[in-house]
């Protein structure tokens, strides 16, 4: 396949079948186990229902030695609830909940809720909130990276999950109890002010169990060089799929996030006449090495010439890859995170 070009009527051809596909570059992983049963306490948080008019804002502590030691980056998290409660049927329901990750180095999480937030802290997800949860069902949130960036964990440090959430009318909002586990650590705050709070607002939760998480993760990454390049310079990418070395590469970019449906995965671009140019690799001058094959180490590189033009300034351009193997379903075994680049100038 030397152009995803010829691969977009496949993508097209998606839209009508529902045909389950697995991804080797695509995997869980689960704090601290997978285990959802009447067997498992049950914890409150960080799903705790705030007083009325009120907000929560938890942080986790994922210790490295349960995130599997390889760099990978975060797709989705998951929860499961328990026992339905009296009352609770209705589920959480939240005007806004916000999730941020960051990398850290501490081995217990400060009350202070800044300093737990020490490296390349990712806002994930900020959207209304609505679960009905399903007794020992696995949630996914749903993360919508407002930011158009992935959180990508570095491999080798801890990771902080930051959750907070506020109700405010006509919203209303029960407590989710989830299956739990007393082996993770938590600090939060639960009274009005607390979803912006940030400075020394953080209290431990004693004994109280911790939901678990289920971590969803990619090891096909695509990274920008530079977040706002500017005119008349280059825009670098780094492309990064270890499981997948020595396999072509189609790299794409486009004007919307789409997604595009590729049976149960999703292409995060939109299918676009950008998309058709830079995947069908028609201005090879402009769009350098959006077509090639990954290096032993599965790493590959490619960039954008952008030309000195004024009309491009504040354009953002949305762009992620595949790598290619015969063998795969639509002939596409790994798909990358979405990265963006807004134009400077």
């Amino acid at each position: 396949m030397r152009g995803w070009g010829r691969s977009i009527p496949l993508a097209l051809a998606a839209l009508l079948v529902t045909t389950g596909l697995g991804s080797t570059a695509e995997f869980h992983l689960y704090l601290p186990d997978s285990s959802v049963s009447s067997l498992e306490p049950a914890a409150i948080y960080p799903w705790e229902s705030p007083w009325v008019q009120g907000e929560l804002r938890c942080q986790y502590l994922l210790p490295a030695s349960l995130l599997s030691g390889r760099v990978f980056w975060v797709k989705d998290l998951a929860f499961a609830a328990t026992v339905i409660r009296p009352g609770a049927e209705g589920g959480l329901d939240a005007s806004v909940c916000q999730i941020r990750i960051a990398h850290c180095r501490r081995t217990s999480l400060s009350t202070t809720f800044a300093d737990n937030l020490e490296a390349d802290l990712t806002r994930v997800h900020e959207a209304p909130l609505r679960w009905v949860p399903v007794s020992y069902q696995w949630w996914d949130v749903g993360l919508n990276r407002p930011d158009n960036s992935p959180f990508v964990y570095n491999g080798r440090d801890n990771m902080v999950l930051e959750i907070r959430f506020k109700v405010t009318a006509p919203y209303t909002c029960n407590s989710v109890w989830c299956c739990g586990s007393h082996s993770l650590q938590i600090v939060k705050n639960r009274f009005p002010g607390a979803y912006s709070a940030a400075q020394d607002d953080g209290f431990p939760v004693g004994p109280s169990a911790i939901a678990k998480v289920r971590i969803a993760a990619g090891d096909a990454i695509l990274l920008a060089g530079a977040a706002s390049p500017r005119i008349g310079t280059d825009a670098d990418w780094v492309l990064y799929a270890p499981p997948d070395a020595n396999l072509p590469y189609q790299l794409g970019s486009s004007l919307g996030r789409g997604p595009i449906p590729l049976g149960s995965r999703q292409i995060p671009l939109a299918l676009d006449a950008l998309l058709v140019l830079t995947a069908g690799n028609h201005a090879p001058h402009i769009f350098v090495g959006y077509a090639g094959t990954l290096d032993a180490s599965g790493r590959g590189a490619a960039r954008i010439r952008i030309p000195q033009a004024t009309a491009l300034i504040g354009i953002t351009l949305h762009s992620a890859f595949v790598t290619i193997d015969s063998k795969e379903p639509f002939g596409i075994k790994s798909i990358s995170n979405p990265a963006a680049v807004r134009i400077a100038s």
